[in-house]
């Protein structure tokens, strides 16, 4: 019998996710007015099912339900179904997720929700199995005649209970050292000693929570959690939730040990894994975690990136119609693809065994045996290329081809970072393009930044989490490439954000333009991605750093006292905003500083046996040398130290200039323009500290010190 062929009112959508459905029997709309002004018309419920197109568990009921010709009789005849994509929609899938988390007590996609003709839910589930489904749409259907007071009752509460989640308000505080340690603290309390993490299974990385506890470990040299954050990556990057063939992460580990992951890789999780193996590396020195940020990025760049520089989406967890088979291996798969000592060193190593550890027998690759020497380093490293090379023959997952501007936001930032750090030029190009797509196709001539683009046309406004990401990306580029085109593109992104979203009254932002259904709601926890509120804040923190407006500061103030009240009561939901609130308070840790608010350039370059601190002073301003000609001056001072802070390297000062400005009656010993101060890495060292005083011919701005932290030498490994 031929194939039934369906057309709904999906098939011309920009999302990828909406165009899988296009062929359904079901008669989806996509999420706007005509739907709903059909339901008031029809006098209908509405089913709004929400997902994205590399969600395994929506393929499955989309396989089961939507492509059943009894389901779609049901839904067509009962019901306006509606589609949304939450990658585009994350403002509306925030809301509904409040809904489903309140009836079903978790939450997940399918998120599949019942809505009164207005947009108010009266139930709402996730994955329902067929039969479920079934019996759910007739008790609907039947509900909705008699009982059609009692529904309505349902919706306003829910309704009620989901606006006062989304317009709740925290009072504004203070978040000192001692709020963040005690925060972390909390945070460590669900830490999952033996294997790694934080809670048990399913495992997510909550690279958040590991940003913040790291920057906690570098300032407050807590070896607890320190180790606690490194054992966690160290198991992670040997797991089967890495790709141990094709690098990159996936999204999360159905598994305690890590060993068995959902196969989904995304771009967020990309960008926020790179950043914290970029943190890691920088405390402790250790080799492996730049092995695994190298991998992870050149993932991007060779599989997630548009012709164009932008980044996509994701790759699917499904080939084939089954998940993860694209990515795992038998004992004869290996055998087939290697020379016999390689299969057998293979098996090994990657711990591909007869039982398996998936279905059908079929084994995650991951490194019960890490090879610790450098030969067999190598030799896994061939192993893992020619593995490489045969699976790129088996048939692909679907890769969601569109762009987000926020995630590529977050992208650009980390390699950006990267590019800086490891004085790599591939990422430096990489970094440029995506910023460069960003403020040309996903910025119109208006200023306004819109949240999605696929096949080159950009649509749908942008969310506040679309504007603090892309502004955080080109404040990176700035610092990687010291062009100030970057600088002035980050401050008039922020400037239209504040006309867009700033709550002046609370000192923090929406995350929509305007209000829905349910109040304006903001971004003050993080979800998969950080909150709006909490990357706003390391935006206004970065440009206080960067620019001598004060109006940044003024903003970063704000948003500080703003997020303090939510992050002391939720630490691991809002752990974004305590590692803004600790950038804000203690500086920044990256391979360029600023001081003098931004009058002064620090760009930091470390190898084995040399720091170098190069310093640029903008045109009219200058720093007292090492040896000022008048006492009341404060000297230039970089000094290489030791755990008890005693200087173990002797520092390497240029010559000093000899100038007379208006304030002095004699010749001043000065640098000015661009100098570089180095000492040798010593045994012992573990950090550096750079303290000056910036002047221009009339006044002197106030001392200023940054500290440097060092890796120790030991940790080279």
């Amino acid at each position: 019998m031929a194939k039934t062929e369906h057309k709904n009112h999906l098939a011309g959508s920009s999302s990828p996710y909406l165009r899988q459905h296009a062929d359904n029997p079901v008669n989806w709309y996509p999420w706007g007015e005509e739907a709903f002004a059909l339901a008031r018309a029809q006098d209908k419920p509405i089913f709004l099912s929400i997902g994205y197109s590399t969600c395994h568990w929506c393929h499955v009921m989309a396989h089961e339900s939507f492509e059943d010709e009894g389901i779609a009789a049901l839904l067509n005849a009962g019901f306006i179904a509606i589609k949304l994509d939450r990658e585009e929609h994350p403002d509306i899938d925030e809301s509904y997720m409040i809904a489903t988390q309140i009836v079903a007590g978790q939450g997940g996609w399918p998120n599949s929700l019942f809505l009164l003709p207005d947009g108010e839910p009266f139930f709402a589930g996730t994955y329902f199995p067929k039969p479920a489904f079934a019996s759910l749409l007739d008790q609907v259907t039947t509900q909705w005649k008699a009982n059609r007071s009692g529904i309505e009752a349902d919706a306003h509460k829910l309704t009620a209970m989901i606006t006062q989640v989304q317009t709740r308000r925290e009072a504004a505080a203070r978040m000192d050292d001692a709020a963040l340690s005690k925060a972390a603290d909390q945070i460590m309390l669900s830490a999952d000693k033996a294997h790694g993490g934080f809670g048990s299974a399913p495992k997510f990385a909550q690279e958040s929570s590991l940003l913040f506890l790291l920057g906690q470990a570098a300032r407050t040299k807590d070896a607890a959690i320190k180790t606690h954050i490194l054992h966690t990556l160290d198991i992670m990057i040997k797991s089967g939730t890495y790709d141990q063939i094709g690098g990159g992460f996936h999204r999360y580990a159905v598994d305690r040990e890590w060993r068995v992951p959902h196969f989904e890789k995304m771009l967020y999780n990309q960008s926020q894994m790179a950043q914290v193996l970029l943190h890691a590396w920088q405390i402790s020195g250790h080799e492996r975690y730049v092995r695994t940020l190298r991998e992870t990025l050149d993932y991007v760049l060779e599989d997630l990136t548009d012709k164009d520089g932008g980044f996509y989406a994701a790759r699917d967890a499904d080939s084939e119609g089954v998940e993860g088979t694209f990515y795992v291996w038998t004992p004869a798969q290996i055998k087939a693809t290697l020379p016999a000592a390689d299969a057998s060193f293979a098996l090994t190593t990657l711990g591909i065994t007869p039982g398996g550890n998936f279905d059908g027998g079929a084994s995650v690759p991951f490194l019960p045996n890490a090879p610790q020497d450098r030969p067999a380093q190598e030799r896994l490293s061939r192993v893992r290329q020619l593995l490489h090379t045969a699976r790129q023959k088996r048939p692909a997952p679907h890769r969601d081809e569109k762009i987000i501007t926020s995630w590529n936001g977050h992208m650009v930032q980390v390699m950006a970072a990267a590019a800086l750090a490891l004085d790599a030029p591939r990422y430096a190009q990489g970094a440029t393009r995506a910023g460069t797509y960003l403020w040309q196709h996903l910025r119109g001539r208006d200023g306004l930044i819109y949240r999605t683009a696929f096949n080159g046309r950009a649509h749908i406004h942008g969310t506040q989490k679309d504007y603090a990401a892309s502004a955080l990306a080109f404040v990176a580029l700035y610092d990687l490439s010291a062009d100030p085109k970057w600088l002035k593109r980050a401050k008039s992104v922020a400037a239209k954000m504040e006309a867009l979203f700033y709550d002046k009254a609370a000192g923090d932002f929406y995350l929509s333009e305007t209000a829905g259904l349910f109040g304006r709601a903001k971004s003050t926890s993080d979800s998969q991605n950080p909150s709006g509120n909490a990357l706003a804040l390391e935006l206004y923190a970065r440009l206080s750093r960067r620019d001598a407006d004060p109006h940044y500061r003024q903003m970063a103030d704000g948003l500080a006292a703003a997020l303090a009240g939510p992050a002391s009561a939720s630490p691991a939901g809002s752990a974004r905003a305590l590692y803004a609130l600790q950038l804000f308070s203690h500086g920044e840790t990256g391979a360029v500083r600023y001081l003098a608010a931004g009058r002064v350039r620090a760009q930091i370059h470390q190898s084995e046996e040399t720091l170098e601190l190069r310093l640029h002073m903008a045109p009219g301003w200058h720093i007292n040398a090492q040896k000022p000609n008048e006492d009341y001056l404060i000297a230039t001072d970089f000094t290489v130290h030791d755990a008890h802070n005693n200087q173990v390297a002797m520092t390497h000062y240029p010559k000093a200039i000899e100038k007379r400005l208006g304030f002095s009656k004699t010749p001043l010993a000065l640098y000015e323009g661009t100098i570089t101060l180095s000492a040798p890495r010593t045994a012992g060292a573990i950090g550096a500290q750079l303290s000056l005083q910036a002047c221009d011919d009339k006044k002197c701005l106030a001392p200023e010190t940054i500290e440097i932290t060092l890796p120790p030498d030991t940790a080279r490994s």
